[in-house]
């Protein structure tokens, strides 16, 4: 499951932060604290920025 959310957020960058958080809220058993502990990592080890990903 870890590999699955990586490879979303290395595809499509922010818009796949966005859509997983709100599958989080639809499906309740993927808590957001993992998904944004993997989006805080991706920070590190690709483009992405910490901002974009706090908001």
């Amino acid at each position: 499951m870890e590999q699955w959310l990586i490879e979303i957020m290395n595809d499509y960058g922010y818009i796949g932060i966005l859509f997983l958080i709100t599958m989080e809220n639809i499906f309740p058993p993927i808590p957001s604290e993992v998904i944004l502990t993997f989006s805080g990592y991706l920070t590190t080890t690709s483009s992405l920025h910490i901002v974009g990903g706090l908001l």
